[in-house]
Parts: structure tokens; C-alpha cells; sequence
């Protein structure tokens, strides 16, 4: 994800007591929101999929029950490689969970590093394959 958009206001809004005139230009820092330990606790720098299990208690699920993450952007400037993406993501996941026994090579936590795109630090992993889908 990028680390930061910005949006220009087409008409007056008060965010938390702010006032913002039409035609301003807004910096919205999606690196820090997705770290909010307000929003997310006390292990907000945690990789920690399991937060998005519970659709009531994570604050990134819209009315419909679809993550709202605003990694991507929202309305009609979001990203338009979403979708592919996601599909992406989820065969190749999924592809490797069928052929490989994934594990860590490193016990300490992975930290990201913060460039034009959000990317992993240093983390090795070990891809073991399992016998029986290995010769599929």
C-alpha cells in the first residue's frame, strides 16, 4: 500500500472538531491510521490477521460487512488493482499452502520498511514441500 493520500475538500467538514474549507488539500497518513494503537491496541505493530475475524469488533468493516481497509483508497479514486490483487493473492496463497510446509527462520518480528510502497523487512522463510502434493 502507499503510505499517504491526499484528498481536496470540495465542501466545508469538521473532523474532530477541525475545520476544513472547501478546496483544501488533505494529507491522509494511511501508514499511521493502519497503526492506530487507539484503534488497534497494544500490539498495533503485530502482523495479526486474526484482527479481521470478527466483523463487529474490527473498525475496518463497512455496513455491508466488506473490509473498508483504506490501504487501497476509497471512492472513485481507489485503487483500480484491487480486485486483481486479492484474486492474485488468494490463488497464490493458496498455492503454496497445497505444496509447502512454510516456516520461519527467524524468531524476532519483521518490521516494514516505509518507502514509495509499503514493503516487509528482512524475514527469511523456508518452503518445505510436502510429499504427498510434491510429485502433483
Amino acid at each position: 500500500s502507499v503510505p499517504a493520500l491526499t484528498r481536496m475538500s470540495t465542501k466545508e467538514n469538521i473532523v474532530n472538531g477541525y475545520k476544513i474549507p472547501p478546496g483544501y488539500e488533505v494529507f491522509v497518513p494511511i501508514y499511521s491510521t493502519n497503526r492506530d494503537q487507539e484503534v488497534w491496541g497494544e500490539d498495533n505493530e503485530d502482523f495479526n490477521p486474526s484482527r479481521f475475524k470478527d466483523q463487529n469488533k474490527c473498525p475496518y468493516f463497512s455496513t455491508k460487512g466488506l473490509p473498508d481497509a483504506i490501504s487501497f483508497g476509497v471512492g472513485a479514486r481507489a485503487c483500480l488493482g484491487r480486485p486483481l490483487s486479492m484474486v492474485e493473492m488468494k490463488a497464490t496463497i493458496t498455492t503454496l499452502l497445497l505444496k509447502y510446509q512454510i516456516s520461519s527462520k527467524r524468531s524476532e518480528k519483521t518490521k516494514a520498511n516505509n518507502f514509495v510502497s509499503l514493503r516487509p523487512g528482512k524475514h527469511e522463510i523456508s518452503f518445505t514441500p510436502i510429499p504427498s502434493v510434491a510429485k502433483m
